[in-house]
C-alpha cells in the first residue's frame, strides 16, 4: 500500500490565520502530469525538468520521485518554468489566474493529463467554461444545474 505524505503549515497575517495541507505525493503526481501532457516519457521526465528549470538531473529526479523538501523548495520555480498555476500544483485547486494563458494551460493539463479525459472533451469543457464566463445563457443555465447538483459537470459539458 502506498504511503501518502502530507505536510501541514500555518500561514499567519495580521488579519487571519489559515492552515494548509499540502499533499506531497499529489504534488509530484501533478508535476509528472504536466510533463506527460507535454509529451515527455516518464523515463525522460527528470532530464526534461532539469533542462527546463536549469537544475541538475539528480535534483529534478528528487522533485519528481523522491525528496519532499526539494519539491516544496523549488515548486514555485517549476510553476513559472512550466507555465502552470501554483495553487493547482501545490493544492490541486483550479482558481482564477491573472494570466489567461497559464489558467487555460493549467485547466487543460488538469483535465487531460491529470484526470485522463480526452482532448475533445477537454476542448469542449474549456469552450463551455469560456461561454459561462462570457455570459452565454445556455452555458449559464447548464452551470446553474451543476451548481445545484441537478447535473454532473461532464454531462453539462456534453450537453453544451
Amino acid at each position: 500500500m502506498a504511503t501518502i505524505h502530507t505536510l501541514s503549515y500555518q500561514a499567519t497575517s495580521n488579519a487571519s490565520t489559515a492552515k494548509y495541507d499540502i499533499d506531497i505525493d499529489g504534488k509530484q503526481q501533478r508535476l509528472r502530469a504536466v510533463l506527460a501532457y507535454d509529451g515527455i516519457s516518464e523515463s525522460q521526465m527528470h532530464i526534461a525538468l532539469a533542462r527546463i528549470m536549469n537544475i541538475s538531473r539528480p535534483v529534478a529526479k528528487r522533485m519528481l520521485f523522491g525528496n519532499h523538501r526539494t519539491i516544496l523548495k523549488r515548486g514555485i520555480k517549476a510553476c513559472i518554468a512550466l507555465n502552470i498555476c501554483v495553487e493547482w500544483l501545490f493544492f490541486g485547486q483550479l482558481r482564477p489566474h491573472f494570466d489567461r494563458n497559464i489558467q487555460l494551460r493549467t485547466q487543460r493539463v488538469h483535465m487531460q493529463g491529470y484526470k485522463g479525459h480526452s482532448k475533445e472533451l477537454t476542448d469542449k469543457a474549456l469552450r463551455f467554461n469560456m461561454a459561462y464566463i462570457g455570459g452565454l445563457s445556455m452555458a449559464r443555465n447548464l452551470m446553474h444545474l451543476v451548481q445545484t447538483k441537478q447535473m454532473n459537470y461532464l454531462d453539462a459539458v456534453a450537453a453544451f
